[in-house]
């Protein structure tokens, strides 16, 4: 590989050195269909087509389209090189390697599978015997019951999310995943904290306050992700503790509202007077929290981590638009508070 045109020279020693070794080519610039697939045969030169439609653009997007291995560029949202299965082309590459299922492991195919795992495992171990013992203590509002569901799912689902995602991000800006995971953990970890401690001392237990919390996550973190990239960009040069110190402020607000859509929805149900209710919560937040940490991960690999920063935004604003309408303690109340 040369940045630049190769010389004849330069070519001339690069078809000596395979001749004498026996290496088939598959790309120079120049080079006749005859000079491929000469020593490793196949039924057809394979790679001398492939690389041919790599490099021509009236071609390549149909070559990325219809491959049965992913191949296209990896990006800084998709820094994943190691990734090439689709899912949709499973069936077409099985026979390509030997019917082989170890290439489908090591290729990334054991995190969907460990989704469905971690899913059916939560929904068996954590969701049913909690909802069966629920039940059992007399929480039946179900209208009530489904949007408790929905609120602290999505909640853990966005705060996973945003965990996940910026731990892969900003390993190319701090260096190392050891500094990328220390930093984004204990900022994320120390600001919610702090953001439920705040919620404690709160005098306001008013919906609309909920709801704008909410509210103001979502559009942070859609903020964030657009500014994000350009911060990495544009301040990569600046020393090593001066970036760490960035992170940190630039996580914080986040960790802080990220903090309190949990206490104040454990407040709301408090209020109900139902403490099966409560460990509902628990359960539905703790299964979903570990399920979502997996699916971040894959919908990092297929659609990229700013795609996973907006499925967190919409998760948060499904949250608010759930925490606007009555729960079990305000099941008197019909339609949407308009406090």
């Amino acid at each position: 590989v040369k940045r630049g045109s190769l010389s004849t020279m330069e070519i001339q020693a690069l078809r000596g050195f395979s001749d004498s070794r026996r290496f088939d080519l598959d790309y120079y610039p120049g080079i006749r269909p005859g000079e491929a697939n000469r020593y490793n045969r196949f039924p057809e030169p394979v790679y001398y087509k492939i690389i041919g439609n790599l490099l021509e653009p009236t071609q390549r997007l149909e070559l990325y389209r219809t491959y049965p291995f992913d191949v296209r560029p990896v990006t800084d949202d998709r820094p994943f090189f190691s990734y090439v299965l689709r899912l949709s082309r499973l069936g077409q590459a099985f026979p390509l390697v030997r019917e082989k299922w170890l290439f489908f492991i090591e290729g990334g195919l054991l995190i969907p599978v460990m989704l469905v795992q971690a899913t059916v495992a939560a929904v068996l171990l954590i969701l049913f015997p909690t909802w069966f013992r629920v039940r059992a203590a007399g929480f039946e509002a179900e209208w009530a019951a489904g949007r408790v569901f929905i609120y602290f799912s999505c909640i853990a689902l966005g705060f996973m999310g945003i965990e996940m995602a910026m731990i892969q991000r900003l390993i190319l800006y701090l260096v190392h995943p050891v500094y990328a995971i220390s930093t984004v953990l204990a900022t994320l970890l120390l600001f919610a904290g702090i953001g439920s401690m705040l919620t404690t001392q709160w005098s306001s237990t008013r919906i609309s306050d909920h709801v704008r919390i909410l509210g103001a996550l979502s559009l942070l973190i859609l903020i964030e992700t657009l500014f994000l990239p350009w911060v990495m960009k544009n301040l990569l040069g600046i020393p090593l503790i001066a970036r760490f110190a960035l992170v940190m402020l630039f996580l914080a607000p986040l960790g802080l509202l990220m903090g309190m859509p949990f206490p104040l929805g454990m407040e709301r149900l408090k209020r109900s007077g139902q403490e099966a209710a409560l460990a509902w919560a628990w359960a539905i937040n703790g299964s979903t929290s570990v399920v979502a940490a997996i699916l971040s991960v894959v919908l990092a690999l297929y659609v990229g981590m700013t795609g996973v920063f907006i499925m967190a935004a919409i998760a948060y604003g499904i949250a608010a638009w759930t925490a606007s309408w009555p729960w079990l303690a305000d099941t008197n109340v019909s339609g949407p508070h308009r406090p």
